[in-house]
C-alpha cells in the first residue's frame, strides 16, 4: 500500500502510446506465433547472407534522441552495417526482393541503442482495416527463446514490450521499460530502440542472442503482408540468430540529472546525503528504510540530531534543491514503537521525511508497505522495478 502515492510534478517523461486493443493481434504475429504462420503457408525464410553472425555494439557517450530520425551526429559512434533483408509473401506464398537496409548497434554503461532504416513503399498504419508495417526486437538470453526472453515492437504510434511467458506464448511486459521509436521518411522507415540493460540482464561486455523481423503492411488476412528479418523472420526460434555483443569499454555520464544514488537503512541515509550535499553530483535518490534517525557517532555540535535533522530542520529551512526522492519505510519498521524522544523511530522519520519534501514542492514518492519490516526484501522486490521508472522520470533514455 502506499501513502502519498505520488505528489510529484509530472516532469517531462514522454513515451510512445501503447495500443492495448491490439495485443493479441501483435502476439500472435509479431510475437512468437509468426513461425506457426510461416510454417502453415510453407514459407522458407533465408538469413541475410551479408549480415556478420555477431554485432558488435559500439560504445557511446551520449544517448540518441529515440524520436525515428538518425540525427546528425547522434550515431557516429555506431558502425552502420550494410545488408540486403529477404523478404517474403506470406499469401499469395512468393519471394519478394530483398531489401537494402541499415543496422547501427551501441551502448553506454546502463543501455542499449539499436536503429534499423528499411526501405517501404508507402506507409501503413491504419487500425479500420487492420494493415500495419511493424518491426519487432527480439532478444534469447540462453541457446534458445525461453521465459522472460524479451520482445519490443514497433509501429507508426505505437511501442509495445512483450516477454516470453513460455515457448509458443508471449504476453505484454507489466514493466514497461525502454522506449522505441519509428519515422518515414522519403522512402525508409527508420526504427529506433533504447532498452535498458538492466531489462536484459546483461551489463557492458555481455553477449546474447537477438534478431529483428520487419512486417509489411500487416493483415488480419495475411493478403499481401510481406515478412522479413535480419537472421530469418522465425521469433520462434533463436538458434539461427545473430549474437550481440555489448561494448565493454564505457562511461558514465557526468550529467548529475543521470546519476543516482541508491541505498538501504544507513546506505539510504548516506545516499541522500550524498545528492543533498553535492546536487552537482546527484540529483536522483532511491532510499528503503532510510536511517533519517539520530544514530551519528561521534556527535556533531552543527547536527545534534544526526540524520534526522534533515526533516527536523536541513530541508525546511533551505531552498529546494533540483533532487527527485523515492522513499520507502515499513509498518513493522526499526523503532516503530518507539516516542519521538528517542530520536530512534524510523516509521516516524519517514513519514517526516516525505512530509517535508512535500513542504518545499519537492519531486517525491513516498511507498509505506503495510506488515513490513527493516528494508524488508518482500517489499524492495515488489517495489523496486516500479521505483526505479519512476526515479528517471524526467531523464528519458533519448
Amino acid at each position: 500500500m502506499s501513502k502519498d502515492v505520488d505528489m510529484s510534478k509530472n516532469v517531462g517523461h514522454t513515451r510512445v502510446r501503447r495500443w492495448r486493443s491490439l495485443g493479441f493481434t501483435i502476439a500472435l504475429m509479431v510475437g512468437i506465433g509468426l513461425a506457426a504462420y510461416l510454417a502453415r503457408f510453407l514459407l522458407p525464410t533465408s538469413l541475410a547472407a551479408d549480415l556478420p553472425k555477431t554485432i558488435e555494439s559500439a560504445a557511446c557517450n551520449k544517448a540518441p534522441t529515440i524520436d525515428g530520425v538518425l540525427g546528425e551526429e547522434e550515431w557516429n559512434e555506431a558502425a552502420t552495417i550494410k545488408f540486403d533483408m529477404p523478404m517474403i509473401q506470406v499469401k499469395p506464398a512468393a519471394v519478394k526482393e530483398k531489401r537494402a537496409c541499415e543496422l547501427r548497434v551501441m551502448n553506454s554503461a546502463n543501455a542499449l541503442y539499436i536503429a534499423l532504416r528499411v526501405p517501404n513503399a508507402a506507409v501503413h498504419k491504419s487500425l479500420e482495416p487492420l494493415e500495419l508495417d511493424m518491426a519487432s526486437l527480439a532478444f534469447c538470453q540462453g541457446k534458445d527463446v525461453a521465459k522472460g526472453d524479451l520482445r519490443k515492437v514497433l509501429a507508426v504510434g505505437m511501442y509495445v514490450d512483450k516477454h516470453v511467458v513460455e515457448p509458443g506464448k508471449d504476453e505484454d511486459d507489466p514493466r514497461h521499460a525502454g522506449r522505441g521509436a519509428v519515422a518515414y521518411d522519403k522512402g525508409y522507415y527508420t526504427f529506433e530502440w533504447a532498452v535498458p540493460l538492466n531489462d536484459l540482464r546483461a551489463k557492458p561486455g555481455d553477449e546474447f542472442r537477438f534478431n529483428i523481423a520487419f512486417f509489411d503492411c500487416y493483415r488480419d488476412n495475411l493478403k499481401d503482408t510481406q515478412v522479413g528479418g535480419m537472421f530469418g523472420a522465425d521469433l520462434n526460434k533463436a538458434t539461427a540468430w545473430g549474437t550481440l555483443r555489448l561494448a565493454d569499454k564505457v562511461t558514465f555520464t557526468k550529467d548529475p540529472e543521470g546519476r543516482a544514488t541508491m541505498g538501504g537503512s544507513s546506505g539510504a541515509a548516506a545516499a541522500f546525503t550524498m545528492a543533498w550535499f553535492r546536487p552537482d553530483l546527484y540529483r536522483r535518490v532511491l532510499s528503503y528504510s532510510g536511517t533519517y534517525v539520530d544514530q551519528q557517532s561521534p556527535m556533531n555540535p552543527q547536527s545534534p540530531h544526526g540524520a534526522w535533522e534533515y526533516h527536523e530542520h536541513l530541508i525546511r529551512m533551505s531552498d529546494a534543491k533540483p533532487l527527485r526522492v523515492w522513499l520507502e519505510v515499513g509498518e513493522k519498521d526499526n523503532g516503530w514503537d518507539k516516542d519521538e524522544q528517542s530520536y530512534h523511530n524510523w516509521v516516524l522519520a519517514n513519514d517526516r521525511m516525505a512530509a517535508a519534501l512535500k513542504e518545499k514542492k519537492y519531486h517525491y514518492r513516498y511507498v509505506f508497505a503495510s506488515g513490513a519490516g527493516h528494508v524488508d526484501g518482500k517489499a524492495v522486490n515488489q517495489t523496486l522495478p516500479e521505483a526505479m521508472l519512476w526515479l528517471w522520470q524526467g531523464y528519458p533514455i533519448k
